[in-house]
């Protein structure tokens, strides 16, 4: 009877510290990704190109806190570390909801620190419209420093987590 005693506090004792690990509020949690294509385009090519756009919500925020956005670079080498993607965090400073079925994200690039060291401070801007019809669209326009553009389409999917799952999302 010790032992099962035992034995139910040590399981107890491990499914609370494993619960811990679900909620953490410093934690962006992905919510939806996307792999993006670029569209409109009539510029000539040039890297970095966007390739995934993630939108983040923080554990206890009831809405998306941050976007991040994947860009490959274009850089390809034969020995590591050959940084070929480079990620990006944008922080949601308007939502807008035009429609039944469209809402507009304002975000703004925050800085980051290089594999050197070196702090980049961000400057771009980020336009993201979701359009919620027949099938979920996101049209993207990340916009630089210097005022250039370039627009993407992606469709984003649910990105899975535990907390999701627990939470039966």
């Amino acid at each position: 009877m010790k032992k099962l005693g035992l034995l139910a506090i040590s399981l107890s004792v491990l499914a609370s510290a494993t619960s811990f690990g679900i909620y953490d509020p410093t934690w962006e949690r992905p919510v939806q990704r996307a792999g993006l294509n670029e569209a409109f385009t009539h510029e000539a090519f040039e890297y970095p190109v966007a390739s995934e756009l993630t939108l983040h919500k923080r554990d206890g925020q009831r809405k998306a806190t941050v976007f991040s956005l994947t860009e490959d670079t274009g850089i390809r080498c034969v020995m590591a570390p050959c940084p070929s993607f480079k990620t990006s965090l944008f922080q949601i400073v308007g939502v807008r909801r035009v429609d039944r079925l469209r809402v507009e994200y304002k975000a703004v690039e925050l800085p980051r620190v290089e594999d050197n060291g070196k702090i980049v401070n961000g400057g771009r801007s980020l336009d993201v419209v979701d359009f919620a019809g027949f099938q979920q669209q996101w049209n993207v326009r990340v916009r630089g420093i210097e005022g250039r553009s370039r627009n993407y389409v992606g469709y984003p999917e649910a990105v899975v987590t535990i907390q999701s799952l627990e939470a039966g999302e």
